[in-house]
C-alpha cells in the first residue's frame, strides 16, 4: 500500500467516524428533546392533577355536609335551612372554580365512560331541576300568612322534605363520579411511579 492509499483510507475512516458521529449525536438530542417533552407534560400534569383533586375532594367534603344537613333537615328551623343555603353557595362557588381548576385535565385524560356510567350532565340537570324546586317552594313560603295558611304551610314543608331527599341523591351520583375520576386520576398518575 502506498502512502496515497493510506491517507484516502484515513480520510474515509475519519469522514466515517464524524458521520456516525454525527448521527449519534442527531438521535440523542432527538431523545434528549423528548425526554424534556415528557418531564414538561409530566410535570403539567401533575399539576394539573393536583388542582383537579383538591376540588374534587373540597367538593365531595361539600356534598356530604349538603347530605347530613339535608337528612337533618327541619325545614321550619331557619338555622338549618341557612347552613344548607350556605353550602349551596359554596356548591355554585366550586363551579364557577371548575372552569379553571378542571378543565385543563380534559386535555390529557378522558373521563367519558365515567360520565356515561353515571349519566353525568342527566345527574346535574337534575340537580338544578331539585335547586329551583326547593328555591319556589321556598318563594311559595314566604308568601304565605301563616296564622290563615297553616295546612297549606305544612304541606309545602313536606313537599320541600321530599324535593331535599331527591337532591340529596342526585348529590349522591355526583359523588360516586368524583371518586371513580379520582380513582381514574390515581391508577394513571401510579403508571409514571412504577
Amino acid at each position: 500500500m502506498n502512502i496515497s492509499e493510506l491517507i484516502s483510507a484515513g480520510f474515509i475512516g475519519s469522514v466515517t467516524t464524524l458521520t456516525i458521529k454525527s448521527v449519534i449525536d442527531m438521535l440523542n438530542a432527538h431523545n434528549q428533546y423528548r425526554r424534556e417533552l415528557k418531564m414538561q407534560v409530566f410535570k403539567r400534569k401533575t399539576d394539573v392533577v393536583e388542582k383537579a383533586i383538591a376540588w374534587y375532594q373540597e367538593a365531595l367534603d361539600t356534598y356530604n355536609m349538603m347530605q347530613i344537613t339535608i337528612k337533618g333537615i327541619d325545614t321550619s328551623n331557619q338555622t338549618t335551612w341557612l347552613t344548607l343555603q350556605k353550602l349551596i353557595m359554596k356548591c355554585n362557588n366550586l363551579f364557577e372554580e371548575s372552569v379553571s381548576r378542571l378543565n385543563p385535565l380534559y386535555l390529557y385524560y378522558d373521563f367519558q365512560e365515567i360520565e356515561r356510567k353515571f349519566h353525568a350532565t342527566e345527574s346535574l340537570e337534575r340537580i338544578n331541576d331539585k335547586l329551583t324546586e326547593i328555591l319556589k317552594i321556598e318563594e311559595k313560603v314566604s308568601k304565605l300568612d301563616l296564622e290563615n295558611n297553616l295546612s297549606e304551610y305544612e304541606l309545602l314543608q313536606k313537599e320541600e322534605a321530599f324535593v331535599l331527599q331527591d337532591y340529596s341523591k342526585e348529590i349522591e351520583n355526583q359523588k360516586y363520579i368524583i371518586i371513580s375520576i379520582q380513582e381514574q386520576l390515581r391508577e394513571e398518575y401510579k403508571k409514571y411511579l412504577s
